[in-house]
């Protein structure tokens, strides 16, 4: 075990250096690939992009245990001291994914090596474009769970607003769905000391952005989170010109099919009456990127066990209250019984956020219990 820890930090930093954005993930894919051959895992090739898929033919009939890793980075410019910190400028592994990536290789070496004792398969999924694309919908498309066919699927994510040590377990949402929008608002320009010859495209954006405000907080159940954000609005060319036209843009972020559709729906209310009401045009682009991530209370359930027998009650942490951030591994979940777990990562030295230009996890710690719950999952999840 040792042995497997040492190769996993050198993984991961070896990954951490040379971080690849979504869909660009060539030589972090290439690398993923090399090392499956080495330990002798069978590599299954029908899959598009710069995602890898291998799979543990076990020893004896059984399920088909799916573990996933994401394996994109993002678009920041890291801060940081560290020997292995990333040499691209302007990407960098600040979700923990490389992290992800060597503990999924470590654990697949140490299942390999046991594969008679395990009933059925285990895929080991290593999954492209999951902070941006959807890489997970793209492999759902694709048949990645099926051929064999997956009875039920994990992933682990470093978490660290958790404590390191404990592993966060939820069943029903744990991460919000994602959708982003545009509204564009067409007016009438005209001088800005006669405003009564034009349509002012602001003023209705204005109007526009502070009645979607009320959404939420006047249209949903008070204990059903829901975020609505307006980001970014853009109107007007100079000082004394009333602007023709205004567009904003923002995201929606909610913990239930049900609440998304009221907000989608009073959103289309609002912008229509508003613009109306302004004598202005506009249009709602409403695009749901990724679902809620719903955990099945089978599969929390059977982690919960899991992790009782093999790595001690007291690692469990119950998370009470879903996260608004949002996950593609929620399109997995639609198709199969399965749960996203947390790690937690946080203590004095290891407390920044996730996406934050310095974050970073106590690796031989972390990936320690993240390899072993891994390697127990593959073990028994779901056999008898």
């Amino acid at each position: 075990m040792e042995n497997v820890i040492k190769t996993a930090i050198k993984n991961r930093r070896i990954l951490h250096k040379s971080p690849e954005l979504s869909r660009e993930e060539f030589q972090t894919s290439k690398f993923i690939k090399e090392k499956l051959m080495e330990i002798g895992i069978e590599v299954m090739d029908s899959f598009s992009g710069t995602s890898i898929v291998g799979i543990i033919r076990g020893g004896m009939p059984g399920p088909t245990i799916g573990l996933r890793a994401d394996i994109d980075a993002l678009a920041i410019q890291e801060v940081s001291s560290k020997e292995y910190k990333s040499q691209k400028n302007g990407v960098m592994h600040a979700c923990g994914h490389d992290g992800h990536i060597a503990m999924l290789l470590a654990a697949g070496e140490l299942l390999y090596r046991d594969r008679d004792r395990i009933a059925g398969n285990i895929k080991l999924i290593f999954q492209s474009a999951e902070e941006q694309y959807g890489g997970a919908e793209i492999l759902v498309k694709e048949g990645v769970l099926e051929a064999p066919s997956v009875d039920a699927i994990y992933a682990l994510h470093i978490w660290p607003t958790l404590e390191k040590g404990k592993i966060g377990l939820k069943e029903g949402p744990l991460m919000a769905s994602s959708a982003v929008f545009t509204v564009n608002i067409k007016g009438d320009s005209c001088h800005g000391a006669m405003p009564q010859m034009g349509k002012d495209a602001l003023v209705c954006a204005a109007e526009m952005v502070g009645a979607l405000q009320s959404v939420v907080s006047r249209s949903l159940n008070p204990l059903d989170p829901a975020v609505l954000t307006i980001g970014k609005l853009n109107a007007g060319t100079a000082f004394n010109i009333i602007p023709g036209e205004a567009s904003f843009t923002g995201t929606v972020r909610t913990t239930s099919n049900e609440a998304e559709d009221i907000i989608e729906a009073r959103m289309k209310a609002i912008v229509k009456g508003v613009a109306d009401a302004c004598g202005c045009r506009a249009t709602l682009d409403y695009n749901r990127i990724y679902p809620v991530t719903i955990n099945s209370s089978k599969a929390i359930e059977e982690a919960g066990r899991i992790i009782k027998r093999n790595i001690g009650e007291d690692s469990i942490e119950k998370i009470l209250l879903p996260n608004m951030t949002a996950e593609d591994f929620s399109f997995y979940l639609q198709e199969r019984d399965g749960a996203m777990l947390w790690l937690g990562s946080k203590d004095e030295a290891y407390n920044k956020p996730l996406h934050h230009e310095s974050f970073d996890f106590h690796e031989e710690e972390v990936m320690r219990k993240g390899i072993a719950l891994l390697y127990a999952l593959g073990i028994e999840a779901f056999r008898k």
